[in-house]
């Protein structure tokens, strides 16, 4: 799970609160879409669109009609309700009929990892017609429509808001893509958002028992040398640490958001004594749970520089 619900009660039972924390998902997702326009064509008579080549990708979500084109001088087909992605570099030509209606967007990928300098989508050598998806198309044409009405306002607010759309659109549209299609990087990229999301879902379902790194292997049913493997390569820290900093940020969250002393945390969270969790919370946050209590008094608000996930 990406988002783990977080009860709790007052201390008068007043009233319940239920929220949703994120786990092992990037403020950043791995790949940012940048998007170029988006739009709908409707067809009220036959014409073929002149051939051209791609420079970034169009997403195809076709409403009603029959979309036909050639890709890279092969005939492709497109029904109502159905997707077609074209990448860079394919060469297009539209070959309409009446009756048509299909809403497009563009985009270019961009990778957060500095070693990638042009993300792809596909692989190189995908077929034609594996870029055709007979499934979702029509959630993302509702979704699409709504874009344009919110972009056709003309508001600069109405644009920011529309573009914050876009990126749900992108998303819903990756959701519909089987992971055998996607690159090799993206689907790397994917496993690491996939392999933190369960650890730290693990984590703060166990975060008030004493846990090893064997457990953690048996839950995500890996062995420790590749659990150990992948905290390095994702995470660049060990399980051990990584499961020490998780319980001293919640500890860091308590102080701040109860009445708890910092004994009484120490032992909630599986601490072996008092003094050790105190050696090991100024080890992590640079202050003692009774320095960091004085700087940062009870309050709703709890400062970024004390979260130590990554």
């Amino acid at each position: 799970m990406l988002a783990t619900a977080y009860h709790s009660l007052d201390e008068e039972s007043k009233f319940e609160s239920e929220d949703f924390r994120f786990f092992g998902i990037a403020s950043t997702p791995f790949v940012t879409p940048v998007f170029r326009r988006i739009g709908v064509n409707k067809v009220k008579k036959a014409c073929d669109y002149h051939l051209h080549q791609h420079d970034n990708y169009e997403v195809i979500m076709v409403e009603s009609g029959d979309y036909s084109c050639r890709i890279n001088n092969i005939e492709v087909n497109v029904a109502a309700g159905e997707i077609l992605i074209l990448k860079p570099g394919d060469t297009h030509q539209d070959l309409y009929s009446p009756g048509l209606v299909y809403f497009h967007f563009c985009f270019d990928l961009q990778s957060i990892d500095t070693a990638v300098v042009n993300a792809k989508l596909f692989p190189d050598d995908i077929a034609i017609l594996r870029q055709v998806f007979k499934r979702g198309g029509r959630p993302l044409v509702r979704l699409a429509a709504k874009i344009c009405a919110t972009l056709k306002k003309g508001k600069i607010i109405d644009l920011y808001i529309g573009y914050s759309m876009m990126s749900e659109l992108f998303w819903r549209l990756i959701r519909e893509i089987p992971s055998g299609l996607l690159s090799k990087d993206f689907i790397s990229n994917e496993r690491k958002e996939s392999f933190t999301a369960q650890l730290y879902d693990f984590l703060e379902k166990n975060i008030y028992r004493t846990q090893t790194v064997d457990d953690i292997a048996r839950e995500l049913n890996i062995s420790e040398r590749s659990l150990t493997e992948f905290c390095r390569k994702f995470l660049k820290d060990s399980p051990a640490k990584i499961m020490l900093k998780y319980k001293i940020d919640r500890a860091a969250l308590m102080l701040q958001h109860t009445h708890m002393t910092a004994k009484e945390i120490s032992f909630s969270l599986g601490f072996c004594n008092q003094y050790y969790f105190s050696r090991c919370f100024k080890r992590i946050i640079k202050l003692s749970p009774r320095e960091f209590k004085k700087r940062w008094p009870l309050c709703d608000i709890l400062p970024k520089k004390v979260s130590f996930l990554p």
